[in-house]
């Protein structure tokens, strides 16, 4: 495709918040523009993007104003507008493009802002209107988004009229350019906010989505089906993902059968990220069958401001592009990444299917559980049965030892660090099975190094190692046997009580041999105990459990979870 970027516009200033929108044949983008700031202060500009023949055509070559004003002095003439117009949006309705965008122009003293719009033909050069077309002229509105049903328009944003929180607005704009009245869709005394809207012919329905306070703790993503003329289809507003932490900034998408709804979202804590971009995935009814959504881009750097765009007729429908804002090295980076939604990839092995990212469902055949529900609450552990790798499975089923089970779920990684299988489907085969013998290894090679990821995968394929000195295959998942004297012991009598193993241990370090230790200072590998058994410090123990880890600072840590009190021995006890 374009091996180099294409420069929309090369004028002097600054252009930002671009939104573009497709007609068939030529693309349409619209952006604010400083160009004029001295003159008339923040414009929105537009221009038409032809694919023709392999080449990319702009016409005109850094665009053309859309937000204009009766001239004062002039009478019968219009000039650019002197206020700000910001947070354009564009679409079309099969005859002509609307451009939407807040608009200052009200302002005198206030700080308000309203929603204007213009239509735009396809091979216009300038506005079709001028004086440009008032959609709401109250309070303070901003961030309008628009589609089109493919005869009339939808226009929604949000609005701070009745109370400074803000609720989502909608008009309709006709084929010939009347608006319609300014009605609230959604007024609660929380705050509605980022709203983003999208059409789908096949159910004659909108859906619209924005990020709501109304939990008291929180924002979360919530949505609406309207139909062809704005009027709401569903009369209670839908939950798309309301989890315990934010999710803000949804965008919205049809492809295929499906509605895509991307989101910021912080449910994984600090280090490890500061915001990611995840989606969820409905049916045309808002059926979510996978309610925690699906990882789009995790990982250190804040990803922000996702926007989600189909390709129909490309892979049967399910080819979509998501965009997102990566913060990097002190500034904004545009980022995306192409996946195929609903995909889910069948292999073999546990370690196979831990080199694919996050958001992948996967088909596992065949695998022995080692830890069951009942000891591990709400998950079981799972590994091939020779020793290849082994995963953690969150379910809502009841799941025991010896038990052979075939897996279909959503690839993730908890807070732990570690990656786990959300399940959609367990096949249960035979009960009772005699489980492999543990790994007996060392302290050092507990965890194990890095799984990379396959190519393709991003940040969140693979599995990382432990720290310090991951050495040799990772072996998070499996069934484990160590050895060693207890240095350390927790005494809450709760069930997040640990203790601390050390067998002697070392690794180089600067060519010297250094005790294992990791950021906690206690020497050994963390034991999560809970309450099954807690020996004294000085004891010499063995352990059987399942390699696991824990985030601690920006590292990775070994921890062992014993599945019940038989699996902590005691041989000898600390001297009194």
């Amino acid at each position: 495709m374009d091996t180099t970027p294409v420069a929309v516009t090369n004028v002097l200033g600054d252009q930002k918040n671009p939104r573009i929108a497709f007609n068939g044949t030529n693309f349409f983008v619209v952006w604010q523009d400083s160009r004029n700031l001295n003159s008339s202060s923040w414009d929105i500009y537009g221009t038409r993007v032809s694919t023709g023949g392999g080449t990319v055509t702009l016409d005109p070559l850094n665009g053309f104003p859309l937000a204009w004003e009766q001239d004062p002095d002039n009478v019968g003439s219009y000039r650019l507008t002197h206020q700000d117009q910001l947070n354009p949006d564009v679409s079309w309705n099969g005859t002509n493009w609307l451009a939407v965008w807040e608009d200052a122009r009200r302002t005198v003293n206030d700080p308000v802002s309203d929603i204007f719009a213009t239509r735009i033909a396809p091979a216009g050069t300038g506005p079709m209107e001028y004086s440009n077309i008032s959609l709401i002229n109250t309070g303070l509105s901003y961030r309008p988004r628009t589609a089109s049903s493919g005869s009339s328009w939808l226009v929604l944003w949000t609005n701070a009229a009745s109370d400074y929180a803000g609720d989502i607005w909608k008009t309709t704009v006709s084929a010939a350019g009347s608006a319609g009245s300014a009605t609230a869709l959604v007024a609660q005394t929380s705050t509605q906010d980022n709203v983003d809207l999208a059409w789908d012919s096949a159910s004659s329905n909108f859906l619209a989505v924005w990020q709501d306070s109304r939990s008291g703790s929180q924002f979360d993503i919530y949505g609406a089906r309207l139909n062809s003329s704005g009027a709401r289809v569903d009369v209670t507003d839908v939950a798309i993902r309301a989890g315990a932490a934010n999710e803000k900034s949804p965008s919205v998408t049809k492809s295929g059968d499906k509605w895509l709804v991307g989101y910021e979202d912080y449910r994984n804590p600090n280090p490890l990220s500061q915001g990611d971009i995840y989606y969820s995935e409905l049916t045309e009814a808002l059926v979510n069958s996978q309610p925690a959504g699906y990882a789009l881009e995790t990982g250190a750097p804040p990803d922000q401001s996702p926007i989600l765009i189909s390709a129909p007729g490309v892979g049967n429908g399910r080819i979509v592009m998501g965009l997102y804002s990566t913060f990097s090295s002190q500034s904004n980076l545009l980022s995306g990444r192409r996946f195929e939604r609903g995909l889910t990839v069948a292999v073999n092995t546990v370690s196979n299917a831990k080199q694919y990212a996050d958001g992948i469902e996967v088909d596992l055949p065949s695998k022995i559980v080692t830890a069951s529900t009942t000891e591990m609450g709400g998950a079981f552990y799972m590994q091939d049965v020779n020793w290849n790798g082994g995963i953690r499975v969150v379910t809502n089923g009841t799941y025991n030892r010896g038990d052979m089970v075939a897996v279909r779920g959503v690839l993730q990684t908890n807070t732990n660090g570690e990656r786990e299988l959300n399940a959609t489907n367990i096949s249960l085969g035979t009960s009772g099975n005699t489980l492999p013998g543990p790994l007996y290894v060392r302290n050092i090679f507990v965890g194990g190094s890095d799984v990379p990821p396959l190519a393709g995968q991003g940040s969140t394929g693979g599995q990382r190692g432990v720290s310090p000195a991951g050495i040799g295959p990772n072996n998070i998942g499996l069934l484990t046997h160590v050895t060693g004297e207890v240095t350390f012991r927790s005494s809450n009598n709760q069930s997040s009580d640990y203790f601390y193993l050390y067998d002697k241990s070392t690794y180089l370090n600067n060519f010297a041999s250094t005790p294992l230790m990791d950021p906690s200072g206690n020497l050994g590998i963390k034991v999560a105990s809970g309450l099954l058994n807690e020996p004294n410090v000085g004891d010499t123990v063995e352990v059987t459990g399942i390699t696991s880890c824990e985030v601690s600072g920006s590292v990775l840590i070994r921890v062992i979870r014993p599945r019940a009190p038989a699996d902590i021995v005691v041989h000898s006890t600390a001297s009194p």
